[in-house]
């Protein structure tokens, strides 16, 4: 059955399918915005839409930038293509016609903020149940000093408005000290803490079945 005919009948999910749906592209940028958390300038752009070619030069030449994420705009990324950085008009221009062929309707064009890439993990609602952060690998890691508790109230904060209760995400520390949250998502891998998290979120489930949300 889908998760949302089992929630219809009454079973108790974690997370609610509603949740879920939050964490598209589409209905996350929105949300977040209502909760004034730092996000990168981000918008929704239709992959058909018109004039596309000439409204990614004129992005490129307003914003006076060599850096443009080009996201699709429901889903995290799942495959090669899904999130990719453009550092021209014509790279740009490929990705959305590659998406357009795959026939992702929606996009997201996010501008590309500078610093440290940190990932995310928790499970709860209040911020005291279990979090995690590390930073990516891969990256020219410059140390940028920044709050663990600033990150992990913003990051439990808007878990909180899109009603996930386990889930991952990204963030950048930036060099002039804010932190940006980047994503954030319902199914994360829980990488580097798989035997804590499952321990965690055993605990958390057991919660919920024995005192349910109304």
């Amino acid at each position: 059955k889908p998760l949302s005919v089992w929630e219809r009948e009454g079973a108790t999910l974690v997370n609610s399918v509603a949740a879920i749906r939050n964490t598209y592209r589409y209905r996350m940028i929105p949300l977040l915005s209502s909760t004034g958390v730092r996000f990168p300038r981000s918008q929704i752009v239709a992959t058909h839409s018109p004039n596309l070619e000439r409204r990614l030069r004129g992005y490129f030449e307003r914003a006076n930038t060599h850096s443009l994420w080009i996201k699709r705009g429901d889903v995290h990324n799942t495959q090669e293509g899904d999130v990719s950085m453009a550092r021209s008009t014509a790279e740009a221009w490929a990705l959305m016609l590659g998406l357009r062929s795959r026939g992702v309707t929606r996009s997201v064009w996010q501008e590309h903020i500078e610093g440290d890439l940190v990932k995310l993990y928790g499970i709860g609602e209040s911020g005291e149940e279990w979090f995690k952060w590390f930073y990516h690998k891969d990256q020219n890691l410059e140390g940028h000093p920044f709050s663990e508790s600033e990150l992990k109230e913003t990051f439990f904060s808007v878990a909180k408005a899109l009603r996930l209760e386990i889930f991952g995400g990204d963030a950048v520390v930036s060099a002039n000290g804010p932190v940006y949250l980047i994503d954030i998502n319902a199914w994360p891998s829980f990488a580097l803490f798989r035997t804590e998290a499952s321990a965690a979120i055993a605990r958390h489930i057991l919660t919920r079945i024995s005192h349910p949300v109304a």
